[in-house]
């Protein structure tokens, strides 16, 4: 996997065209999408032109797609790899991650689709089985639709149920990391079971606060802006770069690829020609204090209501996420299980504070 990718969430189909074949002009390679992205089939057809005209062959490519949290069963995996490779036009995924640990139940009447309650609250697929799905993944990897498998958003204890059944590696982990979320606990444990780290949201993910509100009517509590931090704007300074080549270098001086957004072709050319120095060592210490820890996670998958009592839900639960009221409606399950998954959670809290 390349160091530096381009990541497309949050790109509208209508511009992904031009923005995937200005990133494979710069030299881009990587390029990072998912079925719940719904632009997998502009950037197919990017890809396809850029094939064509010969900027690059597909042999030079690294594509990477993610299964849908509503395909999250064995019995889709098939279905959702298919489907990613008709809208890419490709015959191969060089990676295919798990997207969330955690599932929605099917909207049977379109293909892709999450259920919905009288409320309008996305139902939640309560029995959610990650190693068969993840034995799944393994079939399509033998029957050459994809090149690697991995996951997203898993925690530690989620990874090592894999290792310990898995008869292919995982590739990667691609998890929220930026200055304020270092995630250091999890980043070890992979790297210590040889599981490679992918970082998303490296730049704080900017736009993602508005999609949010808009698409969720969700609003971060503290939202981090991670590109306006002064310790940030420093160091930039002294290297005569821009606060985003920092924050990216941060990760990448590490072996951690990264695959930020852009809103712009200069931003693609920075992005991409963040690697051309490197941070000091007293630098890249200054960086690590900046971690904040969970209170600054972006994508924490609050936005879908009910999601921190399913039993796969990867991350940390505080308290004021327990005595929520919403734990209560129907679109996480029966009454009972979801009281029996919110006392185990408490259990788990009472554990650690003691």
């Amino acid at each position: 996997m390349p160091i530096m990718g381009l990541g497309t969430f949050l790109q509208p189909p209508s511009k992904i065209r031009d923005y995937v074949q200005m990133a494979l002009e710069i030299g881009y390679r990587h390029i990072d999408t998912s079925f719940v992205y719904m632009n997998e089939e502009a950037i197919g057809k990017a890809l396809e032109r850029a094939i064509e005209c010969r900027i690059v062959s597909r042999e030079q490519l690294f594509i990477s797609s993610k299964l849908p949290p509503v395909g999250n069963r064995a019995i889709d995996v098939k279905d959702y790899v298919e489907a990613s490779l008709e809208r890419l036009k490709l015959d191969y995924l060089d990676l295919y991650l798990i997207h969330i640990p955690f599932g929605f139940e099917p909207n049977r009447s379109g293909f892709g689709r999450i259920a919905t309650d009288e409320r309008g609250n996305h139902v939640l697929d309560m029995d959610t089985d990650i190693v068969a799905i993840w034995q799944a993944l393994e079939e399509q990897v033998e029957r050459g639709c994809i090149r690697s498998i991995g996951v997203s958003n898993f925690n530690e204890r989620q990874v090592q149920c894999l290792l310990d059944v898995s008869e292919i590696p995982i590739s990667t982990n691609q998890i929220e990391l930026h200055a304020y979320l270092q995630q250091k606990k999890l980043v070890d444990f992979c790297f210590k079971k040889c599981v490679p780290i992918t970082a998303y949201a490296s730049l704080g993910s900017p736009l993602s606060k508005t999609y949010f509100e808009n698409c969720f009517g969700y609003s971060h509590k503290s939202f981090p802006e991670v590109l306006c931090d002064p310790v940030i704007r420093r160091i930039a300074k002294r290297h005569r770069k821009c606060q985003a080549q920092i924050l990216l270098r941060f990760w990448s001086q590490q072996c951690v690829p990264v695959i930020p957004g852009a809103v712009s072709c200069a931003q693609l050319i920075e992005n991409f020609n963040h690697v051309d120095f490197n941070l000091s060592t007293k630098e890249m210490r200054m960086i690590s204090k900046l971690d904040i820890g969970e209170g600054a996670r972006i994508f924490n998958g609050l936005y879908y209501t009910g999601a921190e009592c399913h039993p796969e839900y990867p991350f940390p639960v505080s308290w004021d996420d327990l005595n929520k009221p919403d734990l209560q409606k129907k679109s996480v399950g029966s009454p009972n299980k979801c009281e029996q998954n919110k006392k185990s959670l408490q259990k788990k809290i009472c554990g650690d504070r003691e």
